[in-house]
């Protein structure tokens, strides 16, 4: 999916056209906690510290795979991996979520000592999981890891447009594929003037109540 572009704050919109990806498939929005919205402001988004901006789009991949009806245990592990950037050292984060982009699971064979959450054959299950995504689920699990990674080792400048890239990216490709956006509200509860941009150290229950 291609690189998105600000438009005066507004780039995600309502009413904004979009052809949906052959692998998208229209539901109903699922029912869930948080309140599903079809639209959200680039300035939400740029308000959110950057751990909120991960955990965000963590919630992200979580609804577009209930959407997708998609259930399986060794996914919610590596979710649950990727979760892990909100409460945990950076670096200890970095060495294990980078091994889960999907080039990297699907073309590239680590040896499994790189994956402590998974055993020999869970890894070759996880690869056949993997290749049988949608195309749009992987993109939205690679731009998640990619709001953790993009400023880990430079300054944090302006708003982190590095950061707030990726995240772009997550909520333009679930309102193309037309899956409901959670609420965004508590996430805000992890602002972007807190601790230089990255925002205080919080497990993901705080970002879901």
């Amino acid at each position: 999916m291609g690189k998105s572009r600000i438009y005066n704050n507004e780039i995600i919109i309502k009413n904004r056209t979009y052809i949906p990806h052959p692998t998208c498939k229209t539901v109903n929005n699922i029912e869930g906690k948080n309140q599903i919205m079809e639209s959200i402001r680039i300035d939400f988004l740029k308000q959110l510290s950057i751990r909120a901006r991960l955990a965000y789009a963590a919630r992200c991949l979580e609804v577009a795979l209930a959407h997708q009806n998609v259930c399986n245990e060794l996914l919610e592990r590596v979710i649950n991996d990727i979760w892990k950037f909100t409460d945990t050292n950076l670096d200890d984060w970095a060495r294990i979520a980078t091994k889960y982009f999907s080039d990297v699971i699907v073309d590239y064979h680590y040896p499994v000592s790189e994956y402590p959450s998974f055993s020999l054959d869970e890894l070759e299950e996880l690869r056949k999981v993997y290749s049988e995504l949608p195309e749009f689920i992987l993109s939205i699990i690679d731009n998640t890891i990619e709001i953790g990674m993009m400023n880990l080792y430079s300054d944090v400048t302006g708003d982190s447009p590095e950061t707030l890239e990726p995240l772009i990216i997550v909520v333009e490709t679930m309102v193309q594929c037309k899956v409901g956006l959670p609420s965004i509200k508590t996430f805000l509860k992890s602002p972007f003037q807190e601790l230089d941009g990255w925002g205080k150290q919080h497990s993901k229950k705080f970002y879901l109540e």
